[in-house]
C-alpha cells in the first residue's frame, strides 16, 4: 500500500510537521509513503523524512517519478493539506481513479475573525468549499474544526473523521549546535515565557507583550520569548519600547532548535484567536509544559485533552497576564500517558479501508482504448 501526501511546501508549519510525524508513524507501521511538495522544503523536515526511509519529490520536476509510483503500486491513497495542494490531489485522483484525503488544518477561512476578503482568500475559502462536496474523507485535526466542517458542509457529514495530533517534541536541526539561541540575559528571569508561532494579527502576540508589562508590577524580572517570524515583527518591537518591556521580551525569529526553548521556559503561552490544532501545544504537552490559551474552541479541547491549561478571555491582556499569575502560582503540568500509536492505527485503517473499496468514479480524461478509438465495435445489447 502506497500513500502520497501531497503538500505546498514543507516549512516548519503546523501542516507540514504534523504531515512528518504522520508518515513517520505510517512508515513504521508497514506502509509506502511519499511525501511530495509544490515549494521548497525545510532541511531538518526533509532529513527527517529521509531517515525514515520516506522520499521527497517536488512536483514540477518529480511529475514522472510520481507517475511512476502510481503506475507502480495497487493499492494508493491521496492525502492532501491546504487548499491548492487539495486541488491539485482532486484532479489526479480523478486522473488516476484514486481515493483522496484532504486535512482541514485550520479554522474554515469563511469563519476566521480579522478574515481579509482579499481574492485569493475568496479563492481558498471556495476550494475548500468545493474539496469537502467531492474528498473521500475529509481530516479535521480537532473535534472544533470537525464541528465547522459539519456545520458548514452538512452533505459531508458522513465523511468527516477526527484524528488529532499527539504530544509531539519539536523536529530539531539535523546539524550539532545549529539555531542555539543565547538566553544568558535571562538567566534570572521569573516567570520564564514561551510564545511560538507565525507573527500575524490573529495570533495576538501583542496581547502576550501587554501581559508582561502588566506582570512587571509583580515579578520585575518576567521574561518573553517570542519564537518566530512574520510581518507583526516590526509592530511588536514598537510595542515592546513603547511600553518599556524591551529588556523583558527578546525575539528569537524562527528557531530550528525549539526543545531549548521548551526546556527553558516555565508557560507555553499561546493567545491565538483560532487554531485547528496548533503544533505548539502538542509540543509544549510533550514537554509537561503548562499552556496559558485564550477562550475559544481550539483552547477548550486544549483543555480537555490534560495536563494544566489555563483559558482567558481573547483579546485581553489583563485576563492573560491573570491566567499567567494562576498557572505559576498553581504548580507544574504532568506528562501526557499517550503517544501517536491510535492516531496511526486509525488512519491506517481508513487508509486501507478506501485502498480496497472499488472506485466507481469515471476518470476525469477518458483513456484511449482500442474500443473507443473505433477499432473495435462496442459491444452488442
Amino acid at each position: 500500500m502506497l500513500v502520497i501526501f501531497l503538500l505546498p511546501d514543507l516549512p516548519r508549519s503546523g501542516a507540514a510537521t504534523r504531515t512528518v510525524h504522520l508518515a513517520e508513524g505510517l512508515a513504521s507501521s508497514g506502509i509506502s509513503v511519499v511525501v511530495v511538495a509544490f515549494g521548497g522544503a525545510d532541511p531538518d523536515l526533509a532529513a527527517r523524512l529521509r531517515t525514515a526511509g520516506i522520499e521527497v519529490l517536488h512536483l514540477l520536476p518529480s511529475a514522472w517519478r510520481l507517475g511512476r509510483y502510481i503506475r507502480s503500486h495497487r493499492d494508493i491513497v491521496l492525502h492532501a493539506a491546504m487548499p491548492t495542494a487539495g486541488l491539485a490531489g482532486w484532479l489526479l485522483s480523478r486522473w488516476y481513479r484514486l481515493p483522496m484525503v484532504y486535512s482541514y488544518t485550520n479554522c474554515l477561512h469563511g469563519e476566521r475573525p480579522f478574515r481579509r476578503r482579499t481574492p485569493m482568500d475568496s479563492l481558498k475559502a471556495f476550494i475548500e468549499r468545493f474539496i469537502a462536496l467531492r474528498c473521500d474523507v475529509l481530516h479535521a485535526v480537532s473535534a472544533s474544526v470537525a464541528e465547522q466542517l459539519i456545520a458548514s458542509f452538512p452533505r459531508a457529514a458522513e465523511r468527516v473523521q477526527v484524528f488529532i495530533h499527539p504530544p509531539t517534541p519539536p523536529i530539531e536541526s539535523v546539524e550539532a549546535g545549529t539555531g542555539r539561541i543565547d538566553l544568558a540575559e535571562f538567566s534570572g528571569a521569573y516567570p520564564k515565557l514561551l510564545a511560538v508561532g507565525r507573527l500575524l494579527p490573529h495570533k495576538r502576540f501583542d496581547d502576550a507583550v501587554r501581559a508582561v508589562a502588566i506582570l512587571r508590577s509583580r515579578w520585575p524580572k518576567a521574561a518573553l520569548v517570542i519564537a518566530g517570524s512574520g510581518p507583526e515583527l516590526a509592530q511588536l518591537r514598537v510595542l515592546t519600547q513603547r511600553l518599556g518591556v524591551d529588556s523583558n521580551v527578546k525575539f528569537t525569529g524562527q528557531s530550528r532548535c525549539l526543545a531549548d526553548l521548551f526546556d527553558w521556559a516555565e508557560v507555553l503561552v499561546h493567545p491565538s484567536l483560532y487554531e485547528g490544532y496548533p503544533r505548539v501545544g502538542a509540543e509544549a504537552r510533550a514537554f509537561a509544559l503548562p499552556i496559558v490559551s485564550v477562550d475559544s474552541p481550539y483552547g477548550r479541547e486544549l483543555a480537555r485533552a490534560g495536563g494544566l491549561v489555563r483559558l482567558s478571555r481573547p483579546c485581553d491582556s489583563r485576563a492573560l497576564a491573570a491566567a499567567i499569575i494562576e498557572v505559576i502560582t498553581f504548580g507544574a503540568s504532568e506528562l501526557p500517558g499517550y503517544g501517536d500509536n491510535q492516531q496511526i492505527e486509525e488512519l491506517s485503517e481508513t487508509y486501507r479501508r478506501l485502498a480496497a473499496r472499488k472506485r466507481p468514479r469515471k476518470a476525469w480524461v477518458l483513456r484511449p482504448t482500442a474500443a473507443n478509438r473505433g477499432l473495435e465495435p462496442p459491444p452488442g445489447p
